[in-house]
Order: structure tokens, then C-alpha cells, then sequence
């Protein structure tokens, strides 16, 4: 429920308190307002140019849920964590967690709780579930994941999914949403390579709605080459908590021939929420089955801002992301795509080394649905030796007279080896900035996250962070604090550090840490807690 009372200055003759049911609101204002009241409240207020004369106060729900696709095949597993980050924000030292273990009918096959204790990471292997449970391999469904906090904690439960073989391992984390969700989002946005030593695409999709539809509703998947032309084909139909897995050779087997040799993007349309569709690129032999997924449309309020305000300040949205460059090992950014804006963008890359200093920049213009590839190894200089450590700022401005530039756009990292690729997709947002009231955004200064790091005889975690800002003036190193949590979350270490500004770090668990060996302990995870002060 949410209250609006009364204080001085609110207009005569209006109500004292306005009461909402949630559920009987649409989900894109349950998505903006519930999510992130304060946002909602600031952007409204400028949006009005004026201060409001009332308070808000929020009493979130009591339970909220994540669902995930799962699969286990002879070499295919799916591993899920979980961290009990509900401890140190929301004193809560035990939580609670159902699960409901559907097939890919929709079918609930196993459902069963767990408890997690202060700050713990809960690790899943799918298939020790389906054995406990007397479930054959191979599966393909999902998990449903649901925590109660009571009323006013209905935080949300994120996961991150992990798909892994013998010879990769490769990752997504999962939206923390709502069992069916009625908000049903353009889905696309991830690159297609046609690479010779390609063997399939394989995709992943979940209808997140547990009611709808009475009946099944058809998928349809779209491609993109590079230029920008468009194909549209039937993928089947999908129904209530269905899943959905299929190869893009036996669906589409023209789209080689169609992407003409060169990456491309794919898109979904279905009527009804299906989280992140994942994408996996299955690579001859099994060497590889890297995974990327789909975002939402961009190019539809709010995601957009309208006006020259930004095109004048110059403080919109960046995108940023460290990389490492080797002899076998090529950093891309892929898929700058402009997505239905149908409007000419001008991109703006400008690179660093890992000391901050600017070493080449490019500009390019984007025509509507391009997707665009660039190799950064052609703009870093060759004098400078390898391996390299550096880091990318791309900014997107509206070419000439364009109306808006969009609020929020996706690029993706990716590193490219002989015969495996490591995709990353990432968000712009503005950051690193003092208030200024012509920003409609309170994510200048997001200064806190928590992933996960493993450490064993197949696996070793190195942390890459960067320190970039949407002034082009920023010049203050970060006042950065570090810390792992083991895995039963008894043990932590903390380290301070200080990245310059446009500087990166990049270095591995135990060179950060040197007891990392201790708060591992005997477990193979550690959950990594990264933090800086409001500057």
C-alpha cells in the first residue's frame, strides 16, 4: 500500500491520504514508482518544475520472487547463488527462501524451503536438486524462488545463474521481479555471430506469468544483420511458466546467409514477461557455450529525454567498462545499436590506460537499427605493451537536430579467443556527478554492489573496476572499500583502495586479499562487497 499524508502547503479541499492497491495498478508504475518511490517523487517534482507540500511513505509488499531458467544435460549444468544481503540492510539475521522447481510444460515437478543464515551465500547445483528429487536428466525448466520478509521488506531476491561444462562456464544474473508480471517489454538486443567455428545459436526463454495464458501464445523472433534489415520468423508457442528451448539452425537454418558473414542482433516478441531470454553460442567441439541476454526496449518513455537540455550540459548517460587486451585475447564492443529511435545518433568512445590517461578516442555515427562492432585493439596505440589493461567511456549525442537522446542504452564487452567468447552486457547511467537539478536521475552516485567470486581447481576470480564519470571534467580518484564474505558468511577480509579518475583495477582475489585462502576456507565462493562513500 502506498500513503501520501498530509502536511503543510498540501492543497485545500484534497484528501488527507491517498491509498493505492498495487495490484490493481499497472505494472510499468508498479515498475518506476514501488521499485524506487524516491525516483519516482524526484522525477515528478522536476518534471512539474515545483516541491511538493506532502511526504511519501511506502509499505512495500511482503514477499517478492526471481525465476530462472534451468537446464542440466550430459555436458550442460546450471549452478544459481544467492546472497543473504538482506542481513546487513535490513537486519534480518535468518530469511527463509521457498522454491518451486517447474518442467517445461509449466508443471511444478518438486517444491521445498531452505533458510539462509546471516549474510551466507546459498550455492545450487540443479542437479543435486533433481536427485534429491528423483528427477531424470536431462531437464530443461525453472526455478521460482520466493522470500517473505513481512510487511514493508518486500526487497528484491536476485539471483545469479551460472551454465557450465567441462571445458567453459559462463553467466547471467536474473531479474528480481514478480511472479506474474503483466508488464510484457520488447525483448531485444544481443549479437548473433555467424563465426565459422560456430556451430549453433541456441536460445532460452521463460514465460514469467504462472496464470497467463489460457492458452499458448506464439513466440516470434526477429534478426538483425548488421546494416540494419530485418527478418521475421515463427519460434513456436509458449504458455503459462513455459519454457522454451530452442537451436537457430532448425528454426531459422538461412541465418548465416542472412547476417552475411558479419555479427548481427536478435529480438523477441511475446505477449507476455519472460525476464532476460538468453542467448548461447555453442561452439564446435564444446570448447564454449557463451551466453549473453536481451534487454528491454530503450527506445520508449522513460528511457528517453526529450529536449536539448542534455545535448547542452553535456552530463547524460555514459557507458563504461574495463578491459584486458593479450595476444589471444581481443576486446570488441558489440551491438551499439540504435533501437528504434529512428533518428540518427552521433557515438562518442574515448579510451584509458589503467592509470587514467586518455590514449585514442573515436566518433561514428549510428543510423537506426545499426548494429555496430567495433574491434578496440585498432584504436589503442601498438607502442604500448601487452597484456593491456584500460577502459572504454562511450557517450551517445543526438546528430544534428534530433529531438531526444535516449536515458539509458546497452552495449556489450565482449573478449574473443581462438574459438570462445566471453560476452558481458552492460548499462549506461549517469554517474560521478554533483546534484544538479537538470538531471531527472538519482543514480549519480551508485556506489555499492555485491557479486560472487569463486576459487577451486577449475576456476580462478579476477576483479576489474573502473572509476568514470558523465563530467568530462571528473578528476577524483574513488576512496573504494573492499570486502569478502565467505560463504557461510562468518568470515570477511576488508581492503581499501583508490582508483584514479578514468584509471581501472585490475587484479586477482588473492592479490586484493592476501588471507583469501582463510575466508574461503574450506568452500569454494566468497561474495565480493564493493562500496564507496557519497562523494
Amino acid at each position: 500500500m502506498v500513503h501520501m499524508d498530509e502536511v503543510d502547503g498540501f492543497p485545500e479541499g484534497l484528501m488527507n491520504a491517498w491509498t493505492f492497491n498495487l495490484d490493481l495498478l499497472s505494472n510499468k508504475f508498479y515498475e518506476f514508482f514501488w521499485r524506487s518511490p524516491g525516483l519516482f517523487l524526484y522525477r515528478l517534482q522536476h518534471r512539474l518544475n515545483t516541491r511538493f507540500g506532502w511526504s511519501l511513505s511506502l509499505t512495500r509488499p511482503e514477499t517478492t520472487n526471481a525465476l530462472v531458467w534451468v537446464r542440466e544435460a550430459e555436458n550442460f549444468h546450471t549452478r544459481i547463488y544467492i546472497f543473504n544481503y538482506w542481513t546487513e540492510h535490513y537486519n534480518f539475521n535468518n530469511v527463509s527462501i521457498s522454491w518451486e522447481l517447474r518442467n517445461q510444460l509449466g508443471e511444478v515437478v518438486a517444491r521445498d524451503v531452505f533458510a539462509m543464515a546471516p549474510r551466507e551465500s546459498k550455492v545450487i547445483e540443479v542437479s543435486e536438486w533433481l536427485r534429491q528429487k528423483g528427477i531424470a536428466s536431462p531437464f530443461i525448466g525453472s526455478l521460482h524462488f520466493e522470500r517473505n520478509l513481512g510487511p514493508g521488506y518486500g526487497a528484491p531476491l536476485r539471483a545469479l545463474q551460472e551454465f557450465y561444462g567441462p571445458n567453459f562456464a559462463t553467466a547471467v544474473h536474473e531479474y528480481g521481479t514478480v511472479a506474474n508480471y503483466k508488464f510484457d517489454d520488447f525483448q531485444i538486443g544481443v549479437s548473433v555471430w555467424p563465426d565459422d567455428k560456430v556451430d549453433d545459436i541456441e536460445i532460452g526463454i521463460l514465460n514469467c506469468n504462472n496464470e497467463e495464458p489460457k492458452t499458448p501464445q506464439p513466440l516470434v523472433l526477429e534478426l538483425y544483420n548488421r546494416k540494419g534489415e530485418k527478418v521475421s520468423f515463427p519460434a513456436g508457442e509458449l504458455g503459462r511458466a513455459q519454457v522454451f528451448f530452442g537451436s537457430l539452425n532448425a528454426i531459422y537454418p538461412g541465418w548465416r546467409q542472412f547476417l552475411m558473414g558479419e555479427p548481427g542482433n536478435m529480438a523477441l516478441r511475446y505477449a507476455h514477461c519472460t525476464g532476460r531470454p538468453l542467448i548461447f553460442h555453442r561452439y564446435q567441439g564444446g570448447i564454449s557455450a557463451c551466453l549473453n541476454h536481451l534487454t528491454g526496449d530503450k527506445s520508449r518513455s522513460p528511457y528517453v529525454i526529450k529536449g536539448d537540455m542534455l545535448k547542452s550540459i553535456g552530463l547524460g548517460p555514459i557507458w563504461c567498462a574495463g578491459f584486458f587486451m593479450t595476444s589471444e585475447v581481443t576486446p570488441y564492443i558489440t551491438l551499439i545499436m540504435n533501437w528504434g529511435f529512428h533518428t540518427l545518433f552521433e557515438l562518442e568512445g574515448q579510451l584509458f590506460d589503467q592509470a587514467g590517461n586518455k590514449i585514442g578516442s573515436f566518433k561514428q555515427q549510428l543510423r537506426p537499427w545499426e548494429t555496430l562492432i567495433k574491434n578496440l585493439a585498432d584504436h589503442i596505440p601498438a607502442s604500448l605493451p601487452r597484456p593491456f589493461v584500460g577502459s572504454i567511456r562511450l557517450a551517445i549525442l543526438p546528430a544534428g537536430k534530433a529531438p531526444f537522446i535516449p536515458y539509458s542504452f546497452d552495449a556489450n564487452l565482449e573478449l574473443v579467443g581462438k574459438g570462445w567468447r566471453a560476452p558481458f552486457n552492460l548499462g549506461s547511467s549517469v554517474v560521478n556527478i554533483d546534484d544538479d537539478p537538470r538531471i531527472k536521475s538519482r543514480h549519480i552516485r551508485r556506489s555499492k554492489n555485491f557479486i560472487r567470486a569463486r576459487s577451486d581447481e577449475s576456476y580462478e576470480t579476477y576483479i576489474l573496476i573502473t572509476n568514470h564519470s558523465s563530467d568530462p571534467r571528473f578528476s577524483v580518484p574513488s576512496d573504494t572499500t573492499l570486502r569478502i564474505i565467505s560463504q557461510d558468511g562468518k568470515r570477511e577480509s576488508t581492503r581499501k583502495i583508490s582508483i584514479p579518475a578514468w584509471g581501472s583495477l585490475f587484479q586477482s582475489i588473492e592479490e586484493l586479499f592476501p588471507d583469501a585462502s582463510t575466508v574461503f576456507g574450506s568452500d569454494p565462493v566468497v561474495t565480493v562487497h564493493f562500496r564507496d562513500p557519497p562523494s
